[in-house]
Parts: structure tokens; sequence; C-alpha cells
């Protein structure tokens, strides 16, 4: 337990922590967090919140026990940094001419080896000032310390003799100090500078950033050379803080480039200067949009005259309204895209074709198809239009189209096997929206367009919220198409089925679910069963905006001929399937629905009573912790409302008391207790002898 100034903390136990806490206490080295296995900065400022207060290195290492540890230098302490065989060759030459170093703390890297000096004033970061592979860390500056883990695996340590504990930080000899202060170098190859091995880079995107802003930088034109570079600097920068590239790798690439258009020889250390600011920037940019929102500020509400509020913008019946997220769920090969597709259409030309309400007529939709190639869709929507009728003139222009298999859209992604969300992608969604004056976009499917695990909560539901804060910033109405996990076969499909985690539809306003026609239904209305698979219906399973839907929507797949054959019989064109309305038979509907209804219903009860017996003992269980009981042992699949339902029936007329059930040689006992808020209910099972 640490005490200071009133607080107290709990350290956390592990290897990382009790060094961190060690440089802080026993040597007094400034240190912050860095991601594991990397180098750039978990806090906002990097290097500027480096700390030798042992209560922040604490909750630092709490929240992120897995951090690399990072010292910042200057402020007396300078660094030198061998990289490699070939530092080592620049040191050996430098030695041979001023005389051997100082006995001085030493720790290994990743590729080399710092040095640890102490001197008097003010130093700066320098890059192979004193010789190729040698770099020097001082003022604005960091290292990571041991017992870090190298980008490479290899983790930092201290040679044996030479730890901080055993040897004072040696004073920098003069001659390193005065090397360090000449304003130019004589040192640079003859041949040039090389650029690091592209084919280093595991990830093909930073592979073709870091090509393209080589590129500009050994391309610029002379009066032009420092801002190309200090832009490029920046661009490396946001994917190094990202840990897509590591600073070496991005700083070497920068330098060659650098080289190849002059600017390192005529201006090496104001090129130097600009590449190191640069970088430094583009991570601290990276570390700012990766944090979280800023905490609200409580707000009086000082109340509204409800007349006076504006009314909610619907644009396509009660599923899509400017500034809300919106989900259909469906399992595999049910149809979602094409009703997908034709509800598009219904937007732009404004013709009601599936009778839904189009409150402010025709619309400019965007729809993204995350699986299918261009030509597919073009056959889907040439399909539509031939089956409604619909030409070009009344499009008009307001329907965009792509395609994931040309253009993909990723709105997160793994980096270093952390899930990120890519902002530019964002910023470049909402860029293509007031451009194009959007006014619903459509994304199908929702796991095409991010690489995050479905069942990691957290990360689905940053994803899910930035894009309801496009839908909020851009007043636009965004609809996911997502898919269902497989149920055993006639189970009917709800919110709680969509696939992965549940983060999706909790931020969802409204929610739609398909499901395919069951067996019965279709016995009901007399459809073949080769043909049942051609049918299936909507229903809107959480609503938040509006009161739910009265009935369900039911949709026919009909088939189309696209007439793209041979002629002059045409037996070879393709056909697509168009989703069109469908309505169920008048002279069976409400008597047909309703007994299937009460069907469903009389199943649930006798599914939850044989649960009930199966899952509970003579414990008492409270209602909610039933219900998940029973979903969980496969009990019932339906939704927690309809169960909740169908367990307040049990309860009689609730009253306070007991009410018993007899069931399966069981007595099914619900006690009832009234408060005046709510009505609780509990369960417990008593079996015979």
């Amino acid at each position: 337990m640490i005490d200071l100034n009133g607080t107290s903390v709990d350290p956390p136990d592990n290897r990382l922590a009790k060094a961190a806490q060690k440089y802080v206490s026993s040597y007094g080295l400034p240190v912050f967090p860095c991601r594991a296995r990397e180098k750039a900065p978990l806090t906002a400022r990097g290097f500027k919140d480096a700390s030798i207060d042992e209560v922040q290195v604490t909750i630092w290492w709490s929240q992120w026990p897995d951090a690399n540890i990072g010292i910042a230098t200057g402020a007396g302490l300078l660094v030198l940094d061998v990289d490699g065989e070939e530092g080592e060759k620049s040191l050996a030459a430098l030695v041979a001419v001023h005389g051997p170093l100082p006995e001085t703390p030493e720790q290994r890297t990743g590729k080399g080896r710092h040095l640890l000096f102490s001197v008097d004033g003010q130093t700066k970061n320098t890059s192979r000032k004193l010789g190729a592979g040698l770099d020097t860390r001082g003022d604005g500056g960091y290292i990571i310390a041991a017992p870090s883990i190298h980008p490479n695996g290899k983790r930092y340590a201290w040679v044996d003799g030479r730890k901080p504990s055993d040897l004072e930080i040696a004073q920098a000899p003069e001659w390193l100090v005065a090397e360090l202060a000449k304003r130019k170098t004589t040192e640079r190859t003859a041949e040039g500078l090389q650029r690091p091995d592209p084919q280093s880079v595991p990830d093909a995107w930073a592979r073709a950033v870091l090509d393209g802003e080589y590129r500009k930088v050994a391309n610029a034109p002379p009066g032009a050379r420092n801002s190309t570079i200090n832009e490029a600097a920046f661009v490396l920068g946001t994917i190094v803080g990202a840990g897509v590239i590591t600073e070496d790798v991005a700083r070497l690439t920068l330098e060659a480039a650098a080289d190849a258009c002059g600017a390192l020889s005529d201006e090496r250390e104001k090129t130097l200067g600009t590449i190191a600011r640069g970088l430094a920037a583009g991570i601290t940019s990276q570390a700012k949009a990766e944090r979280p929102d800023p905490l609200p500020v409580a707000t009086v509400w000082n109340g509204v005259d409800p007349a006076k509020i504006p009314r909610r913008r619907w644009l396509y019946g009660r599923y899509l309204c400017r500034g809300i997220l919106s989900v259909t769920v469906s399992p595999g090969g049910v149809g979602k895209s094409s009703l997908a597709l034709v509800e598009a259409l219904q937007m732009a030309t404004g013709r009601k074709l599936h009778d839904q309400a189009l409150p402010g007529g025709a619309v400019r939709v965007w729809y993204i198809n995350l699986e299918d190639p261009p030509e597919e869709l073009d056959r889907r929507l040439a399909g539509a239009c031939l089956h409604y009728g619909i030409n070009d003139a009344e499009i008009g222009g307001r329907l965009f189209i792509n395609s994931g298999i040309d253009t993909p859209l990723k709105l997160a992604r793994l980096m270093n096997r952390q899930a990120r969300l890519d902002e530019d992608a964002f910023a470049h969604l909402e860029e293509q929206i007031r451009a194009n004056g959007i006014d619903a976009i459509v994304i199908d499917p929702f796991v095409s367009s991010h690489e995050v695990e479905e069942s990691d909560n957290g990360m689905i539901d940053r994803v899910a919220k930035r894009l309801a804060r496009v839908a909020m910033r851009c007043g636009i109405a965004v609809g996911l198409v997502h898919h269902t996990k497989k149920l055993p076969a006639g189970q009917e499909h709800d919110a709680d089925s969509a696939r992965g985690a549940s983060a999706l539809i909790n931020a969802a306003r409204v929610v739609r679910v398909l499901n395919p026609m069951s067996k019965d239904e279709a016995k009901q209305v007399k459809i073949r069963e080769d043909l049942r698979r051609l049918y299936f219906r909507a229903s809107r399973d959480k609503q938040n905006l509006a009161p739910p839907d009265a009935d369900k929507n039911w949709y026919h797949m009909a088939s189309v001929n696209l007439g793209n054959g041979t002629p002059p019989l045409y037996m070879d064109s393709d056909e697509v399937g168009v989703a069109d309305r469908w309505q169920w038979p008048a002279d069976q509907g409400a008597e047909a629905v309703e007994r299937d209804y009460a069907a469903q219903e009389e199943a649930l009860r006798g599914r939850v009573l044989d649960g009930l017996v199966a899952c509970l003992g003579d414990t008492w269980i409270a209602a909610s912790h039933v219900i998940a009981h029973l979903k969980t042992n496969g009990h019932v699949s339906e939704n927690k409302t309809a169960v909740d339902q169908v367990l307040k029936s049990l309860a009689g007329v609730g009253e306070d008391g007991v009410t018993v059930i007899e069931h399966n040689g069981a007595q099914i006992e619900v006690e009832t207790k009234r408060t005046e808020r709510m009505t609780y209910n509990r369960f417990r099972v008593v079996r015979g002898e």
C-alpha cells in the first residue's frame, strides 16, 4: 500500500510495475507508460506526462499492467543509442580518436544498446549526427527501459554490473558534448541512405502508406521540401501512434527520402528536426483520437413547450429516421439484401413500392454492399427496376451504390492484435455524405465493415455509437444489416438472436427482424413446402421511437428475368430475386393469425413450465434469474419480454401471496410482492416424494 498526500493505492504486482516504481523511488527518473511491446505512449501528452509521483505511476500500471516503461530524457539526462553493428563501428571510430567512454549504466535494447550519461545544460535529440547507427536522446525525447519488450519481441535488459543500482550515471565526456554541439556533420554515405525494406512491415496498407510518403518526399522540389517532409512525418506519426509500424521504420524511411531529395545534405539539422517534430505531432494526434469522448457536464433542464419540439424526421416507414441508428437482423438466405436494395429504390424514387410511408418523399440514399461484386449489384438493381417499372429519370441521380469488393470499408481495424476505430474512415464517410447530400446510408452487412471480434462488446459498442454519431452529426438515417446466430430448425428469430455482441442491438434505436415463413404458416395459406423459402416477414422487435407494429409485413421473392441471354429465345438469361410485398390471404388472415398466436403462446407456456420443473429447486429465485436459467438451458428461445409475460401470467391475479401450480408431479410456487413502484415475483419448485 502506497500512501502519498492522503491517497492510498495498492500497487500492481507485476515485473513492469515494480520496475517503473523503482526507477522513480530509487533513481528519481521520470517515467510514463507506453503501449505493450511498442514505443508509442499511452498517455495523451506522451513523454511530457512523465512523472516521479509514485501514486501516479501505480495508477498507470494498474490501468495498463502490460505497458512498456518510458523514461523521459533531458533535464540533465543524455542517452546514447548504439544501433546494431553499424552503430558499434561508428562508436569504435569515435573512441579510437577521443578515448574510451566512462563506465555508466547500460542496457541492451532490441537491436543494440543504450548508454546513460549526465550532462550540464540542454541537449538535443539527434539522428546519425555522431555517425551511422548512433542517435542521442536529450531534451524532448525518451527511451524505453528494461524490462520492457521491444517490438521485435526481445526484452530490454540491463547489462550485468552496469545496472543503475550498480553504477552512478557518469558525466558525459567533453568530446561527446562538443560533437553534439557542432552545427553540421560531414558524415554521409556516398551512395545515399537506404530506406528500410518495405517487406519488413507485415501490414499491406501500412506498406502502401510508407511507399507513398517516401515518394512524395524523395520527389519534393527545392522550396517545398521542408513542408512536404513535415506533412509526411505527421502522416507516418499517426500510424506509429496506432501501433501499425515502429517509430524507427518511420524515421529511417523519412531520412532516406530526405537524403534522396537533397534536404538532408543541404539543411541536415533543420530536416532532422522537422522529421522529429512531425512524427511526435502525428503520434500525439493519434493518441488524442483514441481517447474517450469528454465526460458530460451536468446541465439543468428548464422545461420546454411540447408543441415546439421538432417532430422526428422519418424517412422510411417507422424504420429509418434522421439522426438515429437502425438495424435489420436476419438469418442467411432470407432476402435481406434484396429487401434493402428495393427499399433504397423506394426512397430514391419516392414511390411506395412496399406500402411504407415516405414522409419526406424522394431522398438521396447510399447503399454500401460489402459482400457482392459490382456486377451482381447491377443485376439485382436492374431486376428490381424491371419488376417495378422504374426508369433512370425516376431515380434522378439520388441512388448511390458501392461494392466492398472493389472499394472496401473498414471502420475499425486490428493493429498489433488491438482493435481501434479508424477515424480516417469515419471522416471520409462524413465527407462523402455531406458532399453528395446523402439522406440515408445502408451498410450491408455490418460484420464486413470492421475487423473487430464480433463478441467484443466494448469495441462493437464503440463502432455502433460512432455510427450513431455520424447519423446525428450529419442529420441522416443509418441502417445496418446484420446476421443472426444459428438456431435450431423452426425456432423464431428475434433481436436476441443477433450474432455476436449484444452491444449492437443495445445501441440501435430501431431493430427489425426478418423470419422465413414457418411450416405451419405455409400450411395455413396452402403454400407448397418447396416454395416456402421464397416468403418471409419483417417485424420490429425493438422500437424506441414509435409504438410497435400491429401486424407483420410479409414479402415474397419474385423471380425476374433480365433478358440478357442469347436471342431469340433468351433461354440462358440471368434471373434475380426481387423482394416484393405480399399480403396474407384476407379470408384466412385474422382467424389464422389469432390461432397461430394462441398456439405459440400455449406452446411457450408449456416449455416454461417444463423448464421451471427441470431447472429450479426449492430455493426461491427472482423472475429475472429464472428467465436466464430457461434461456441458458435451452428451454425457451423467445425474447425476454415474451417469457416475462408468461411468468407474470403464472402469478395469478398478482395479489401478494403464493400461487401454486401443479405440473409433471411437482408444485411450482410463485410468490408475489407488491410495492408502490412495481410488483416482484419469485419462483421455486417443490417435488413430490
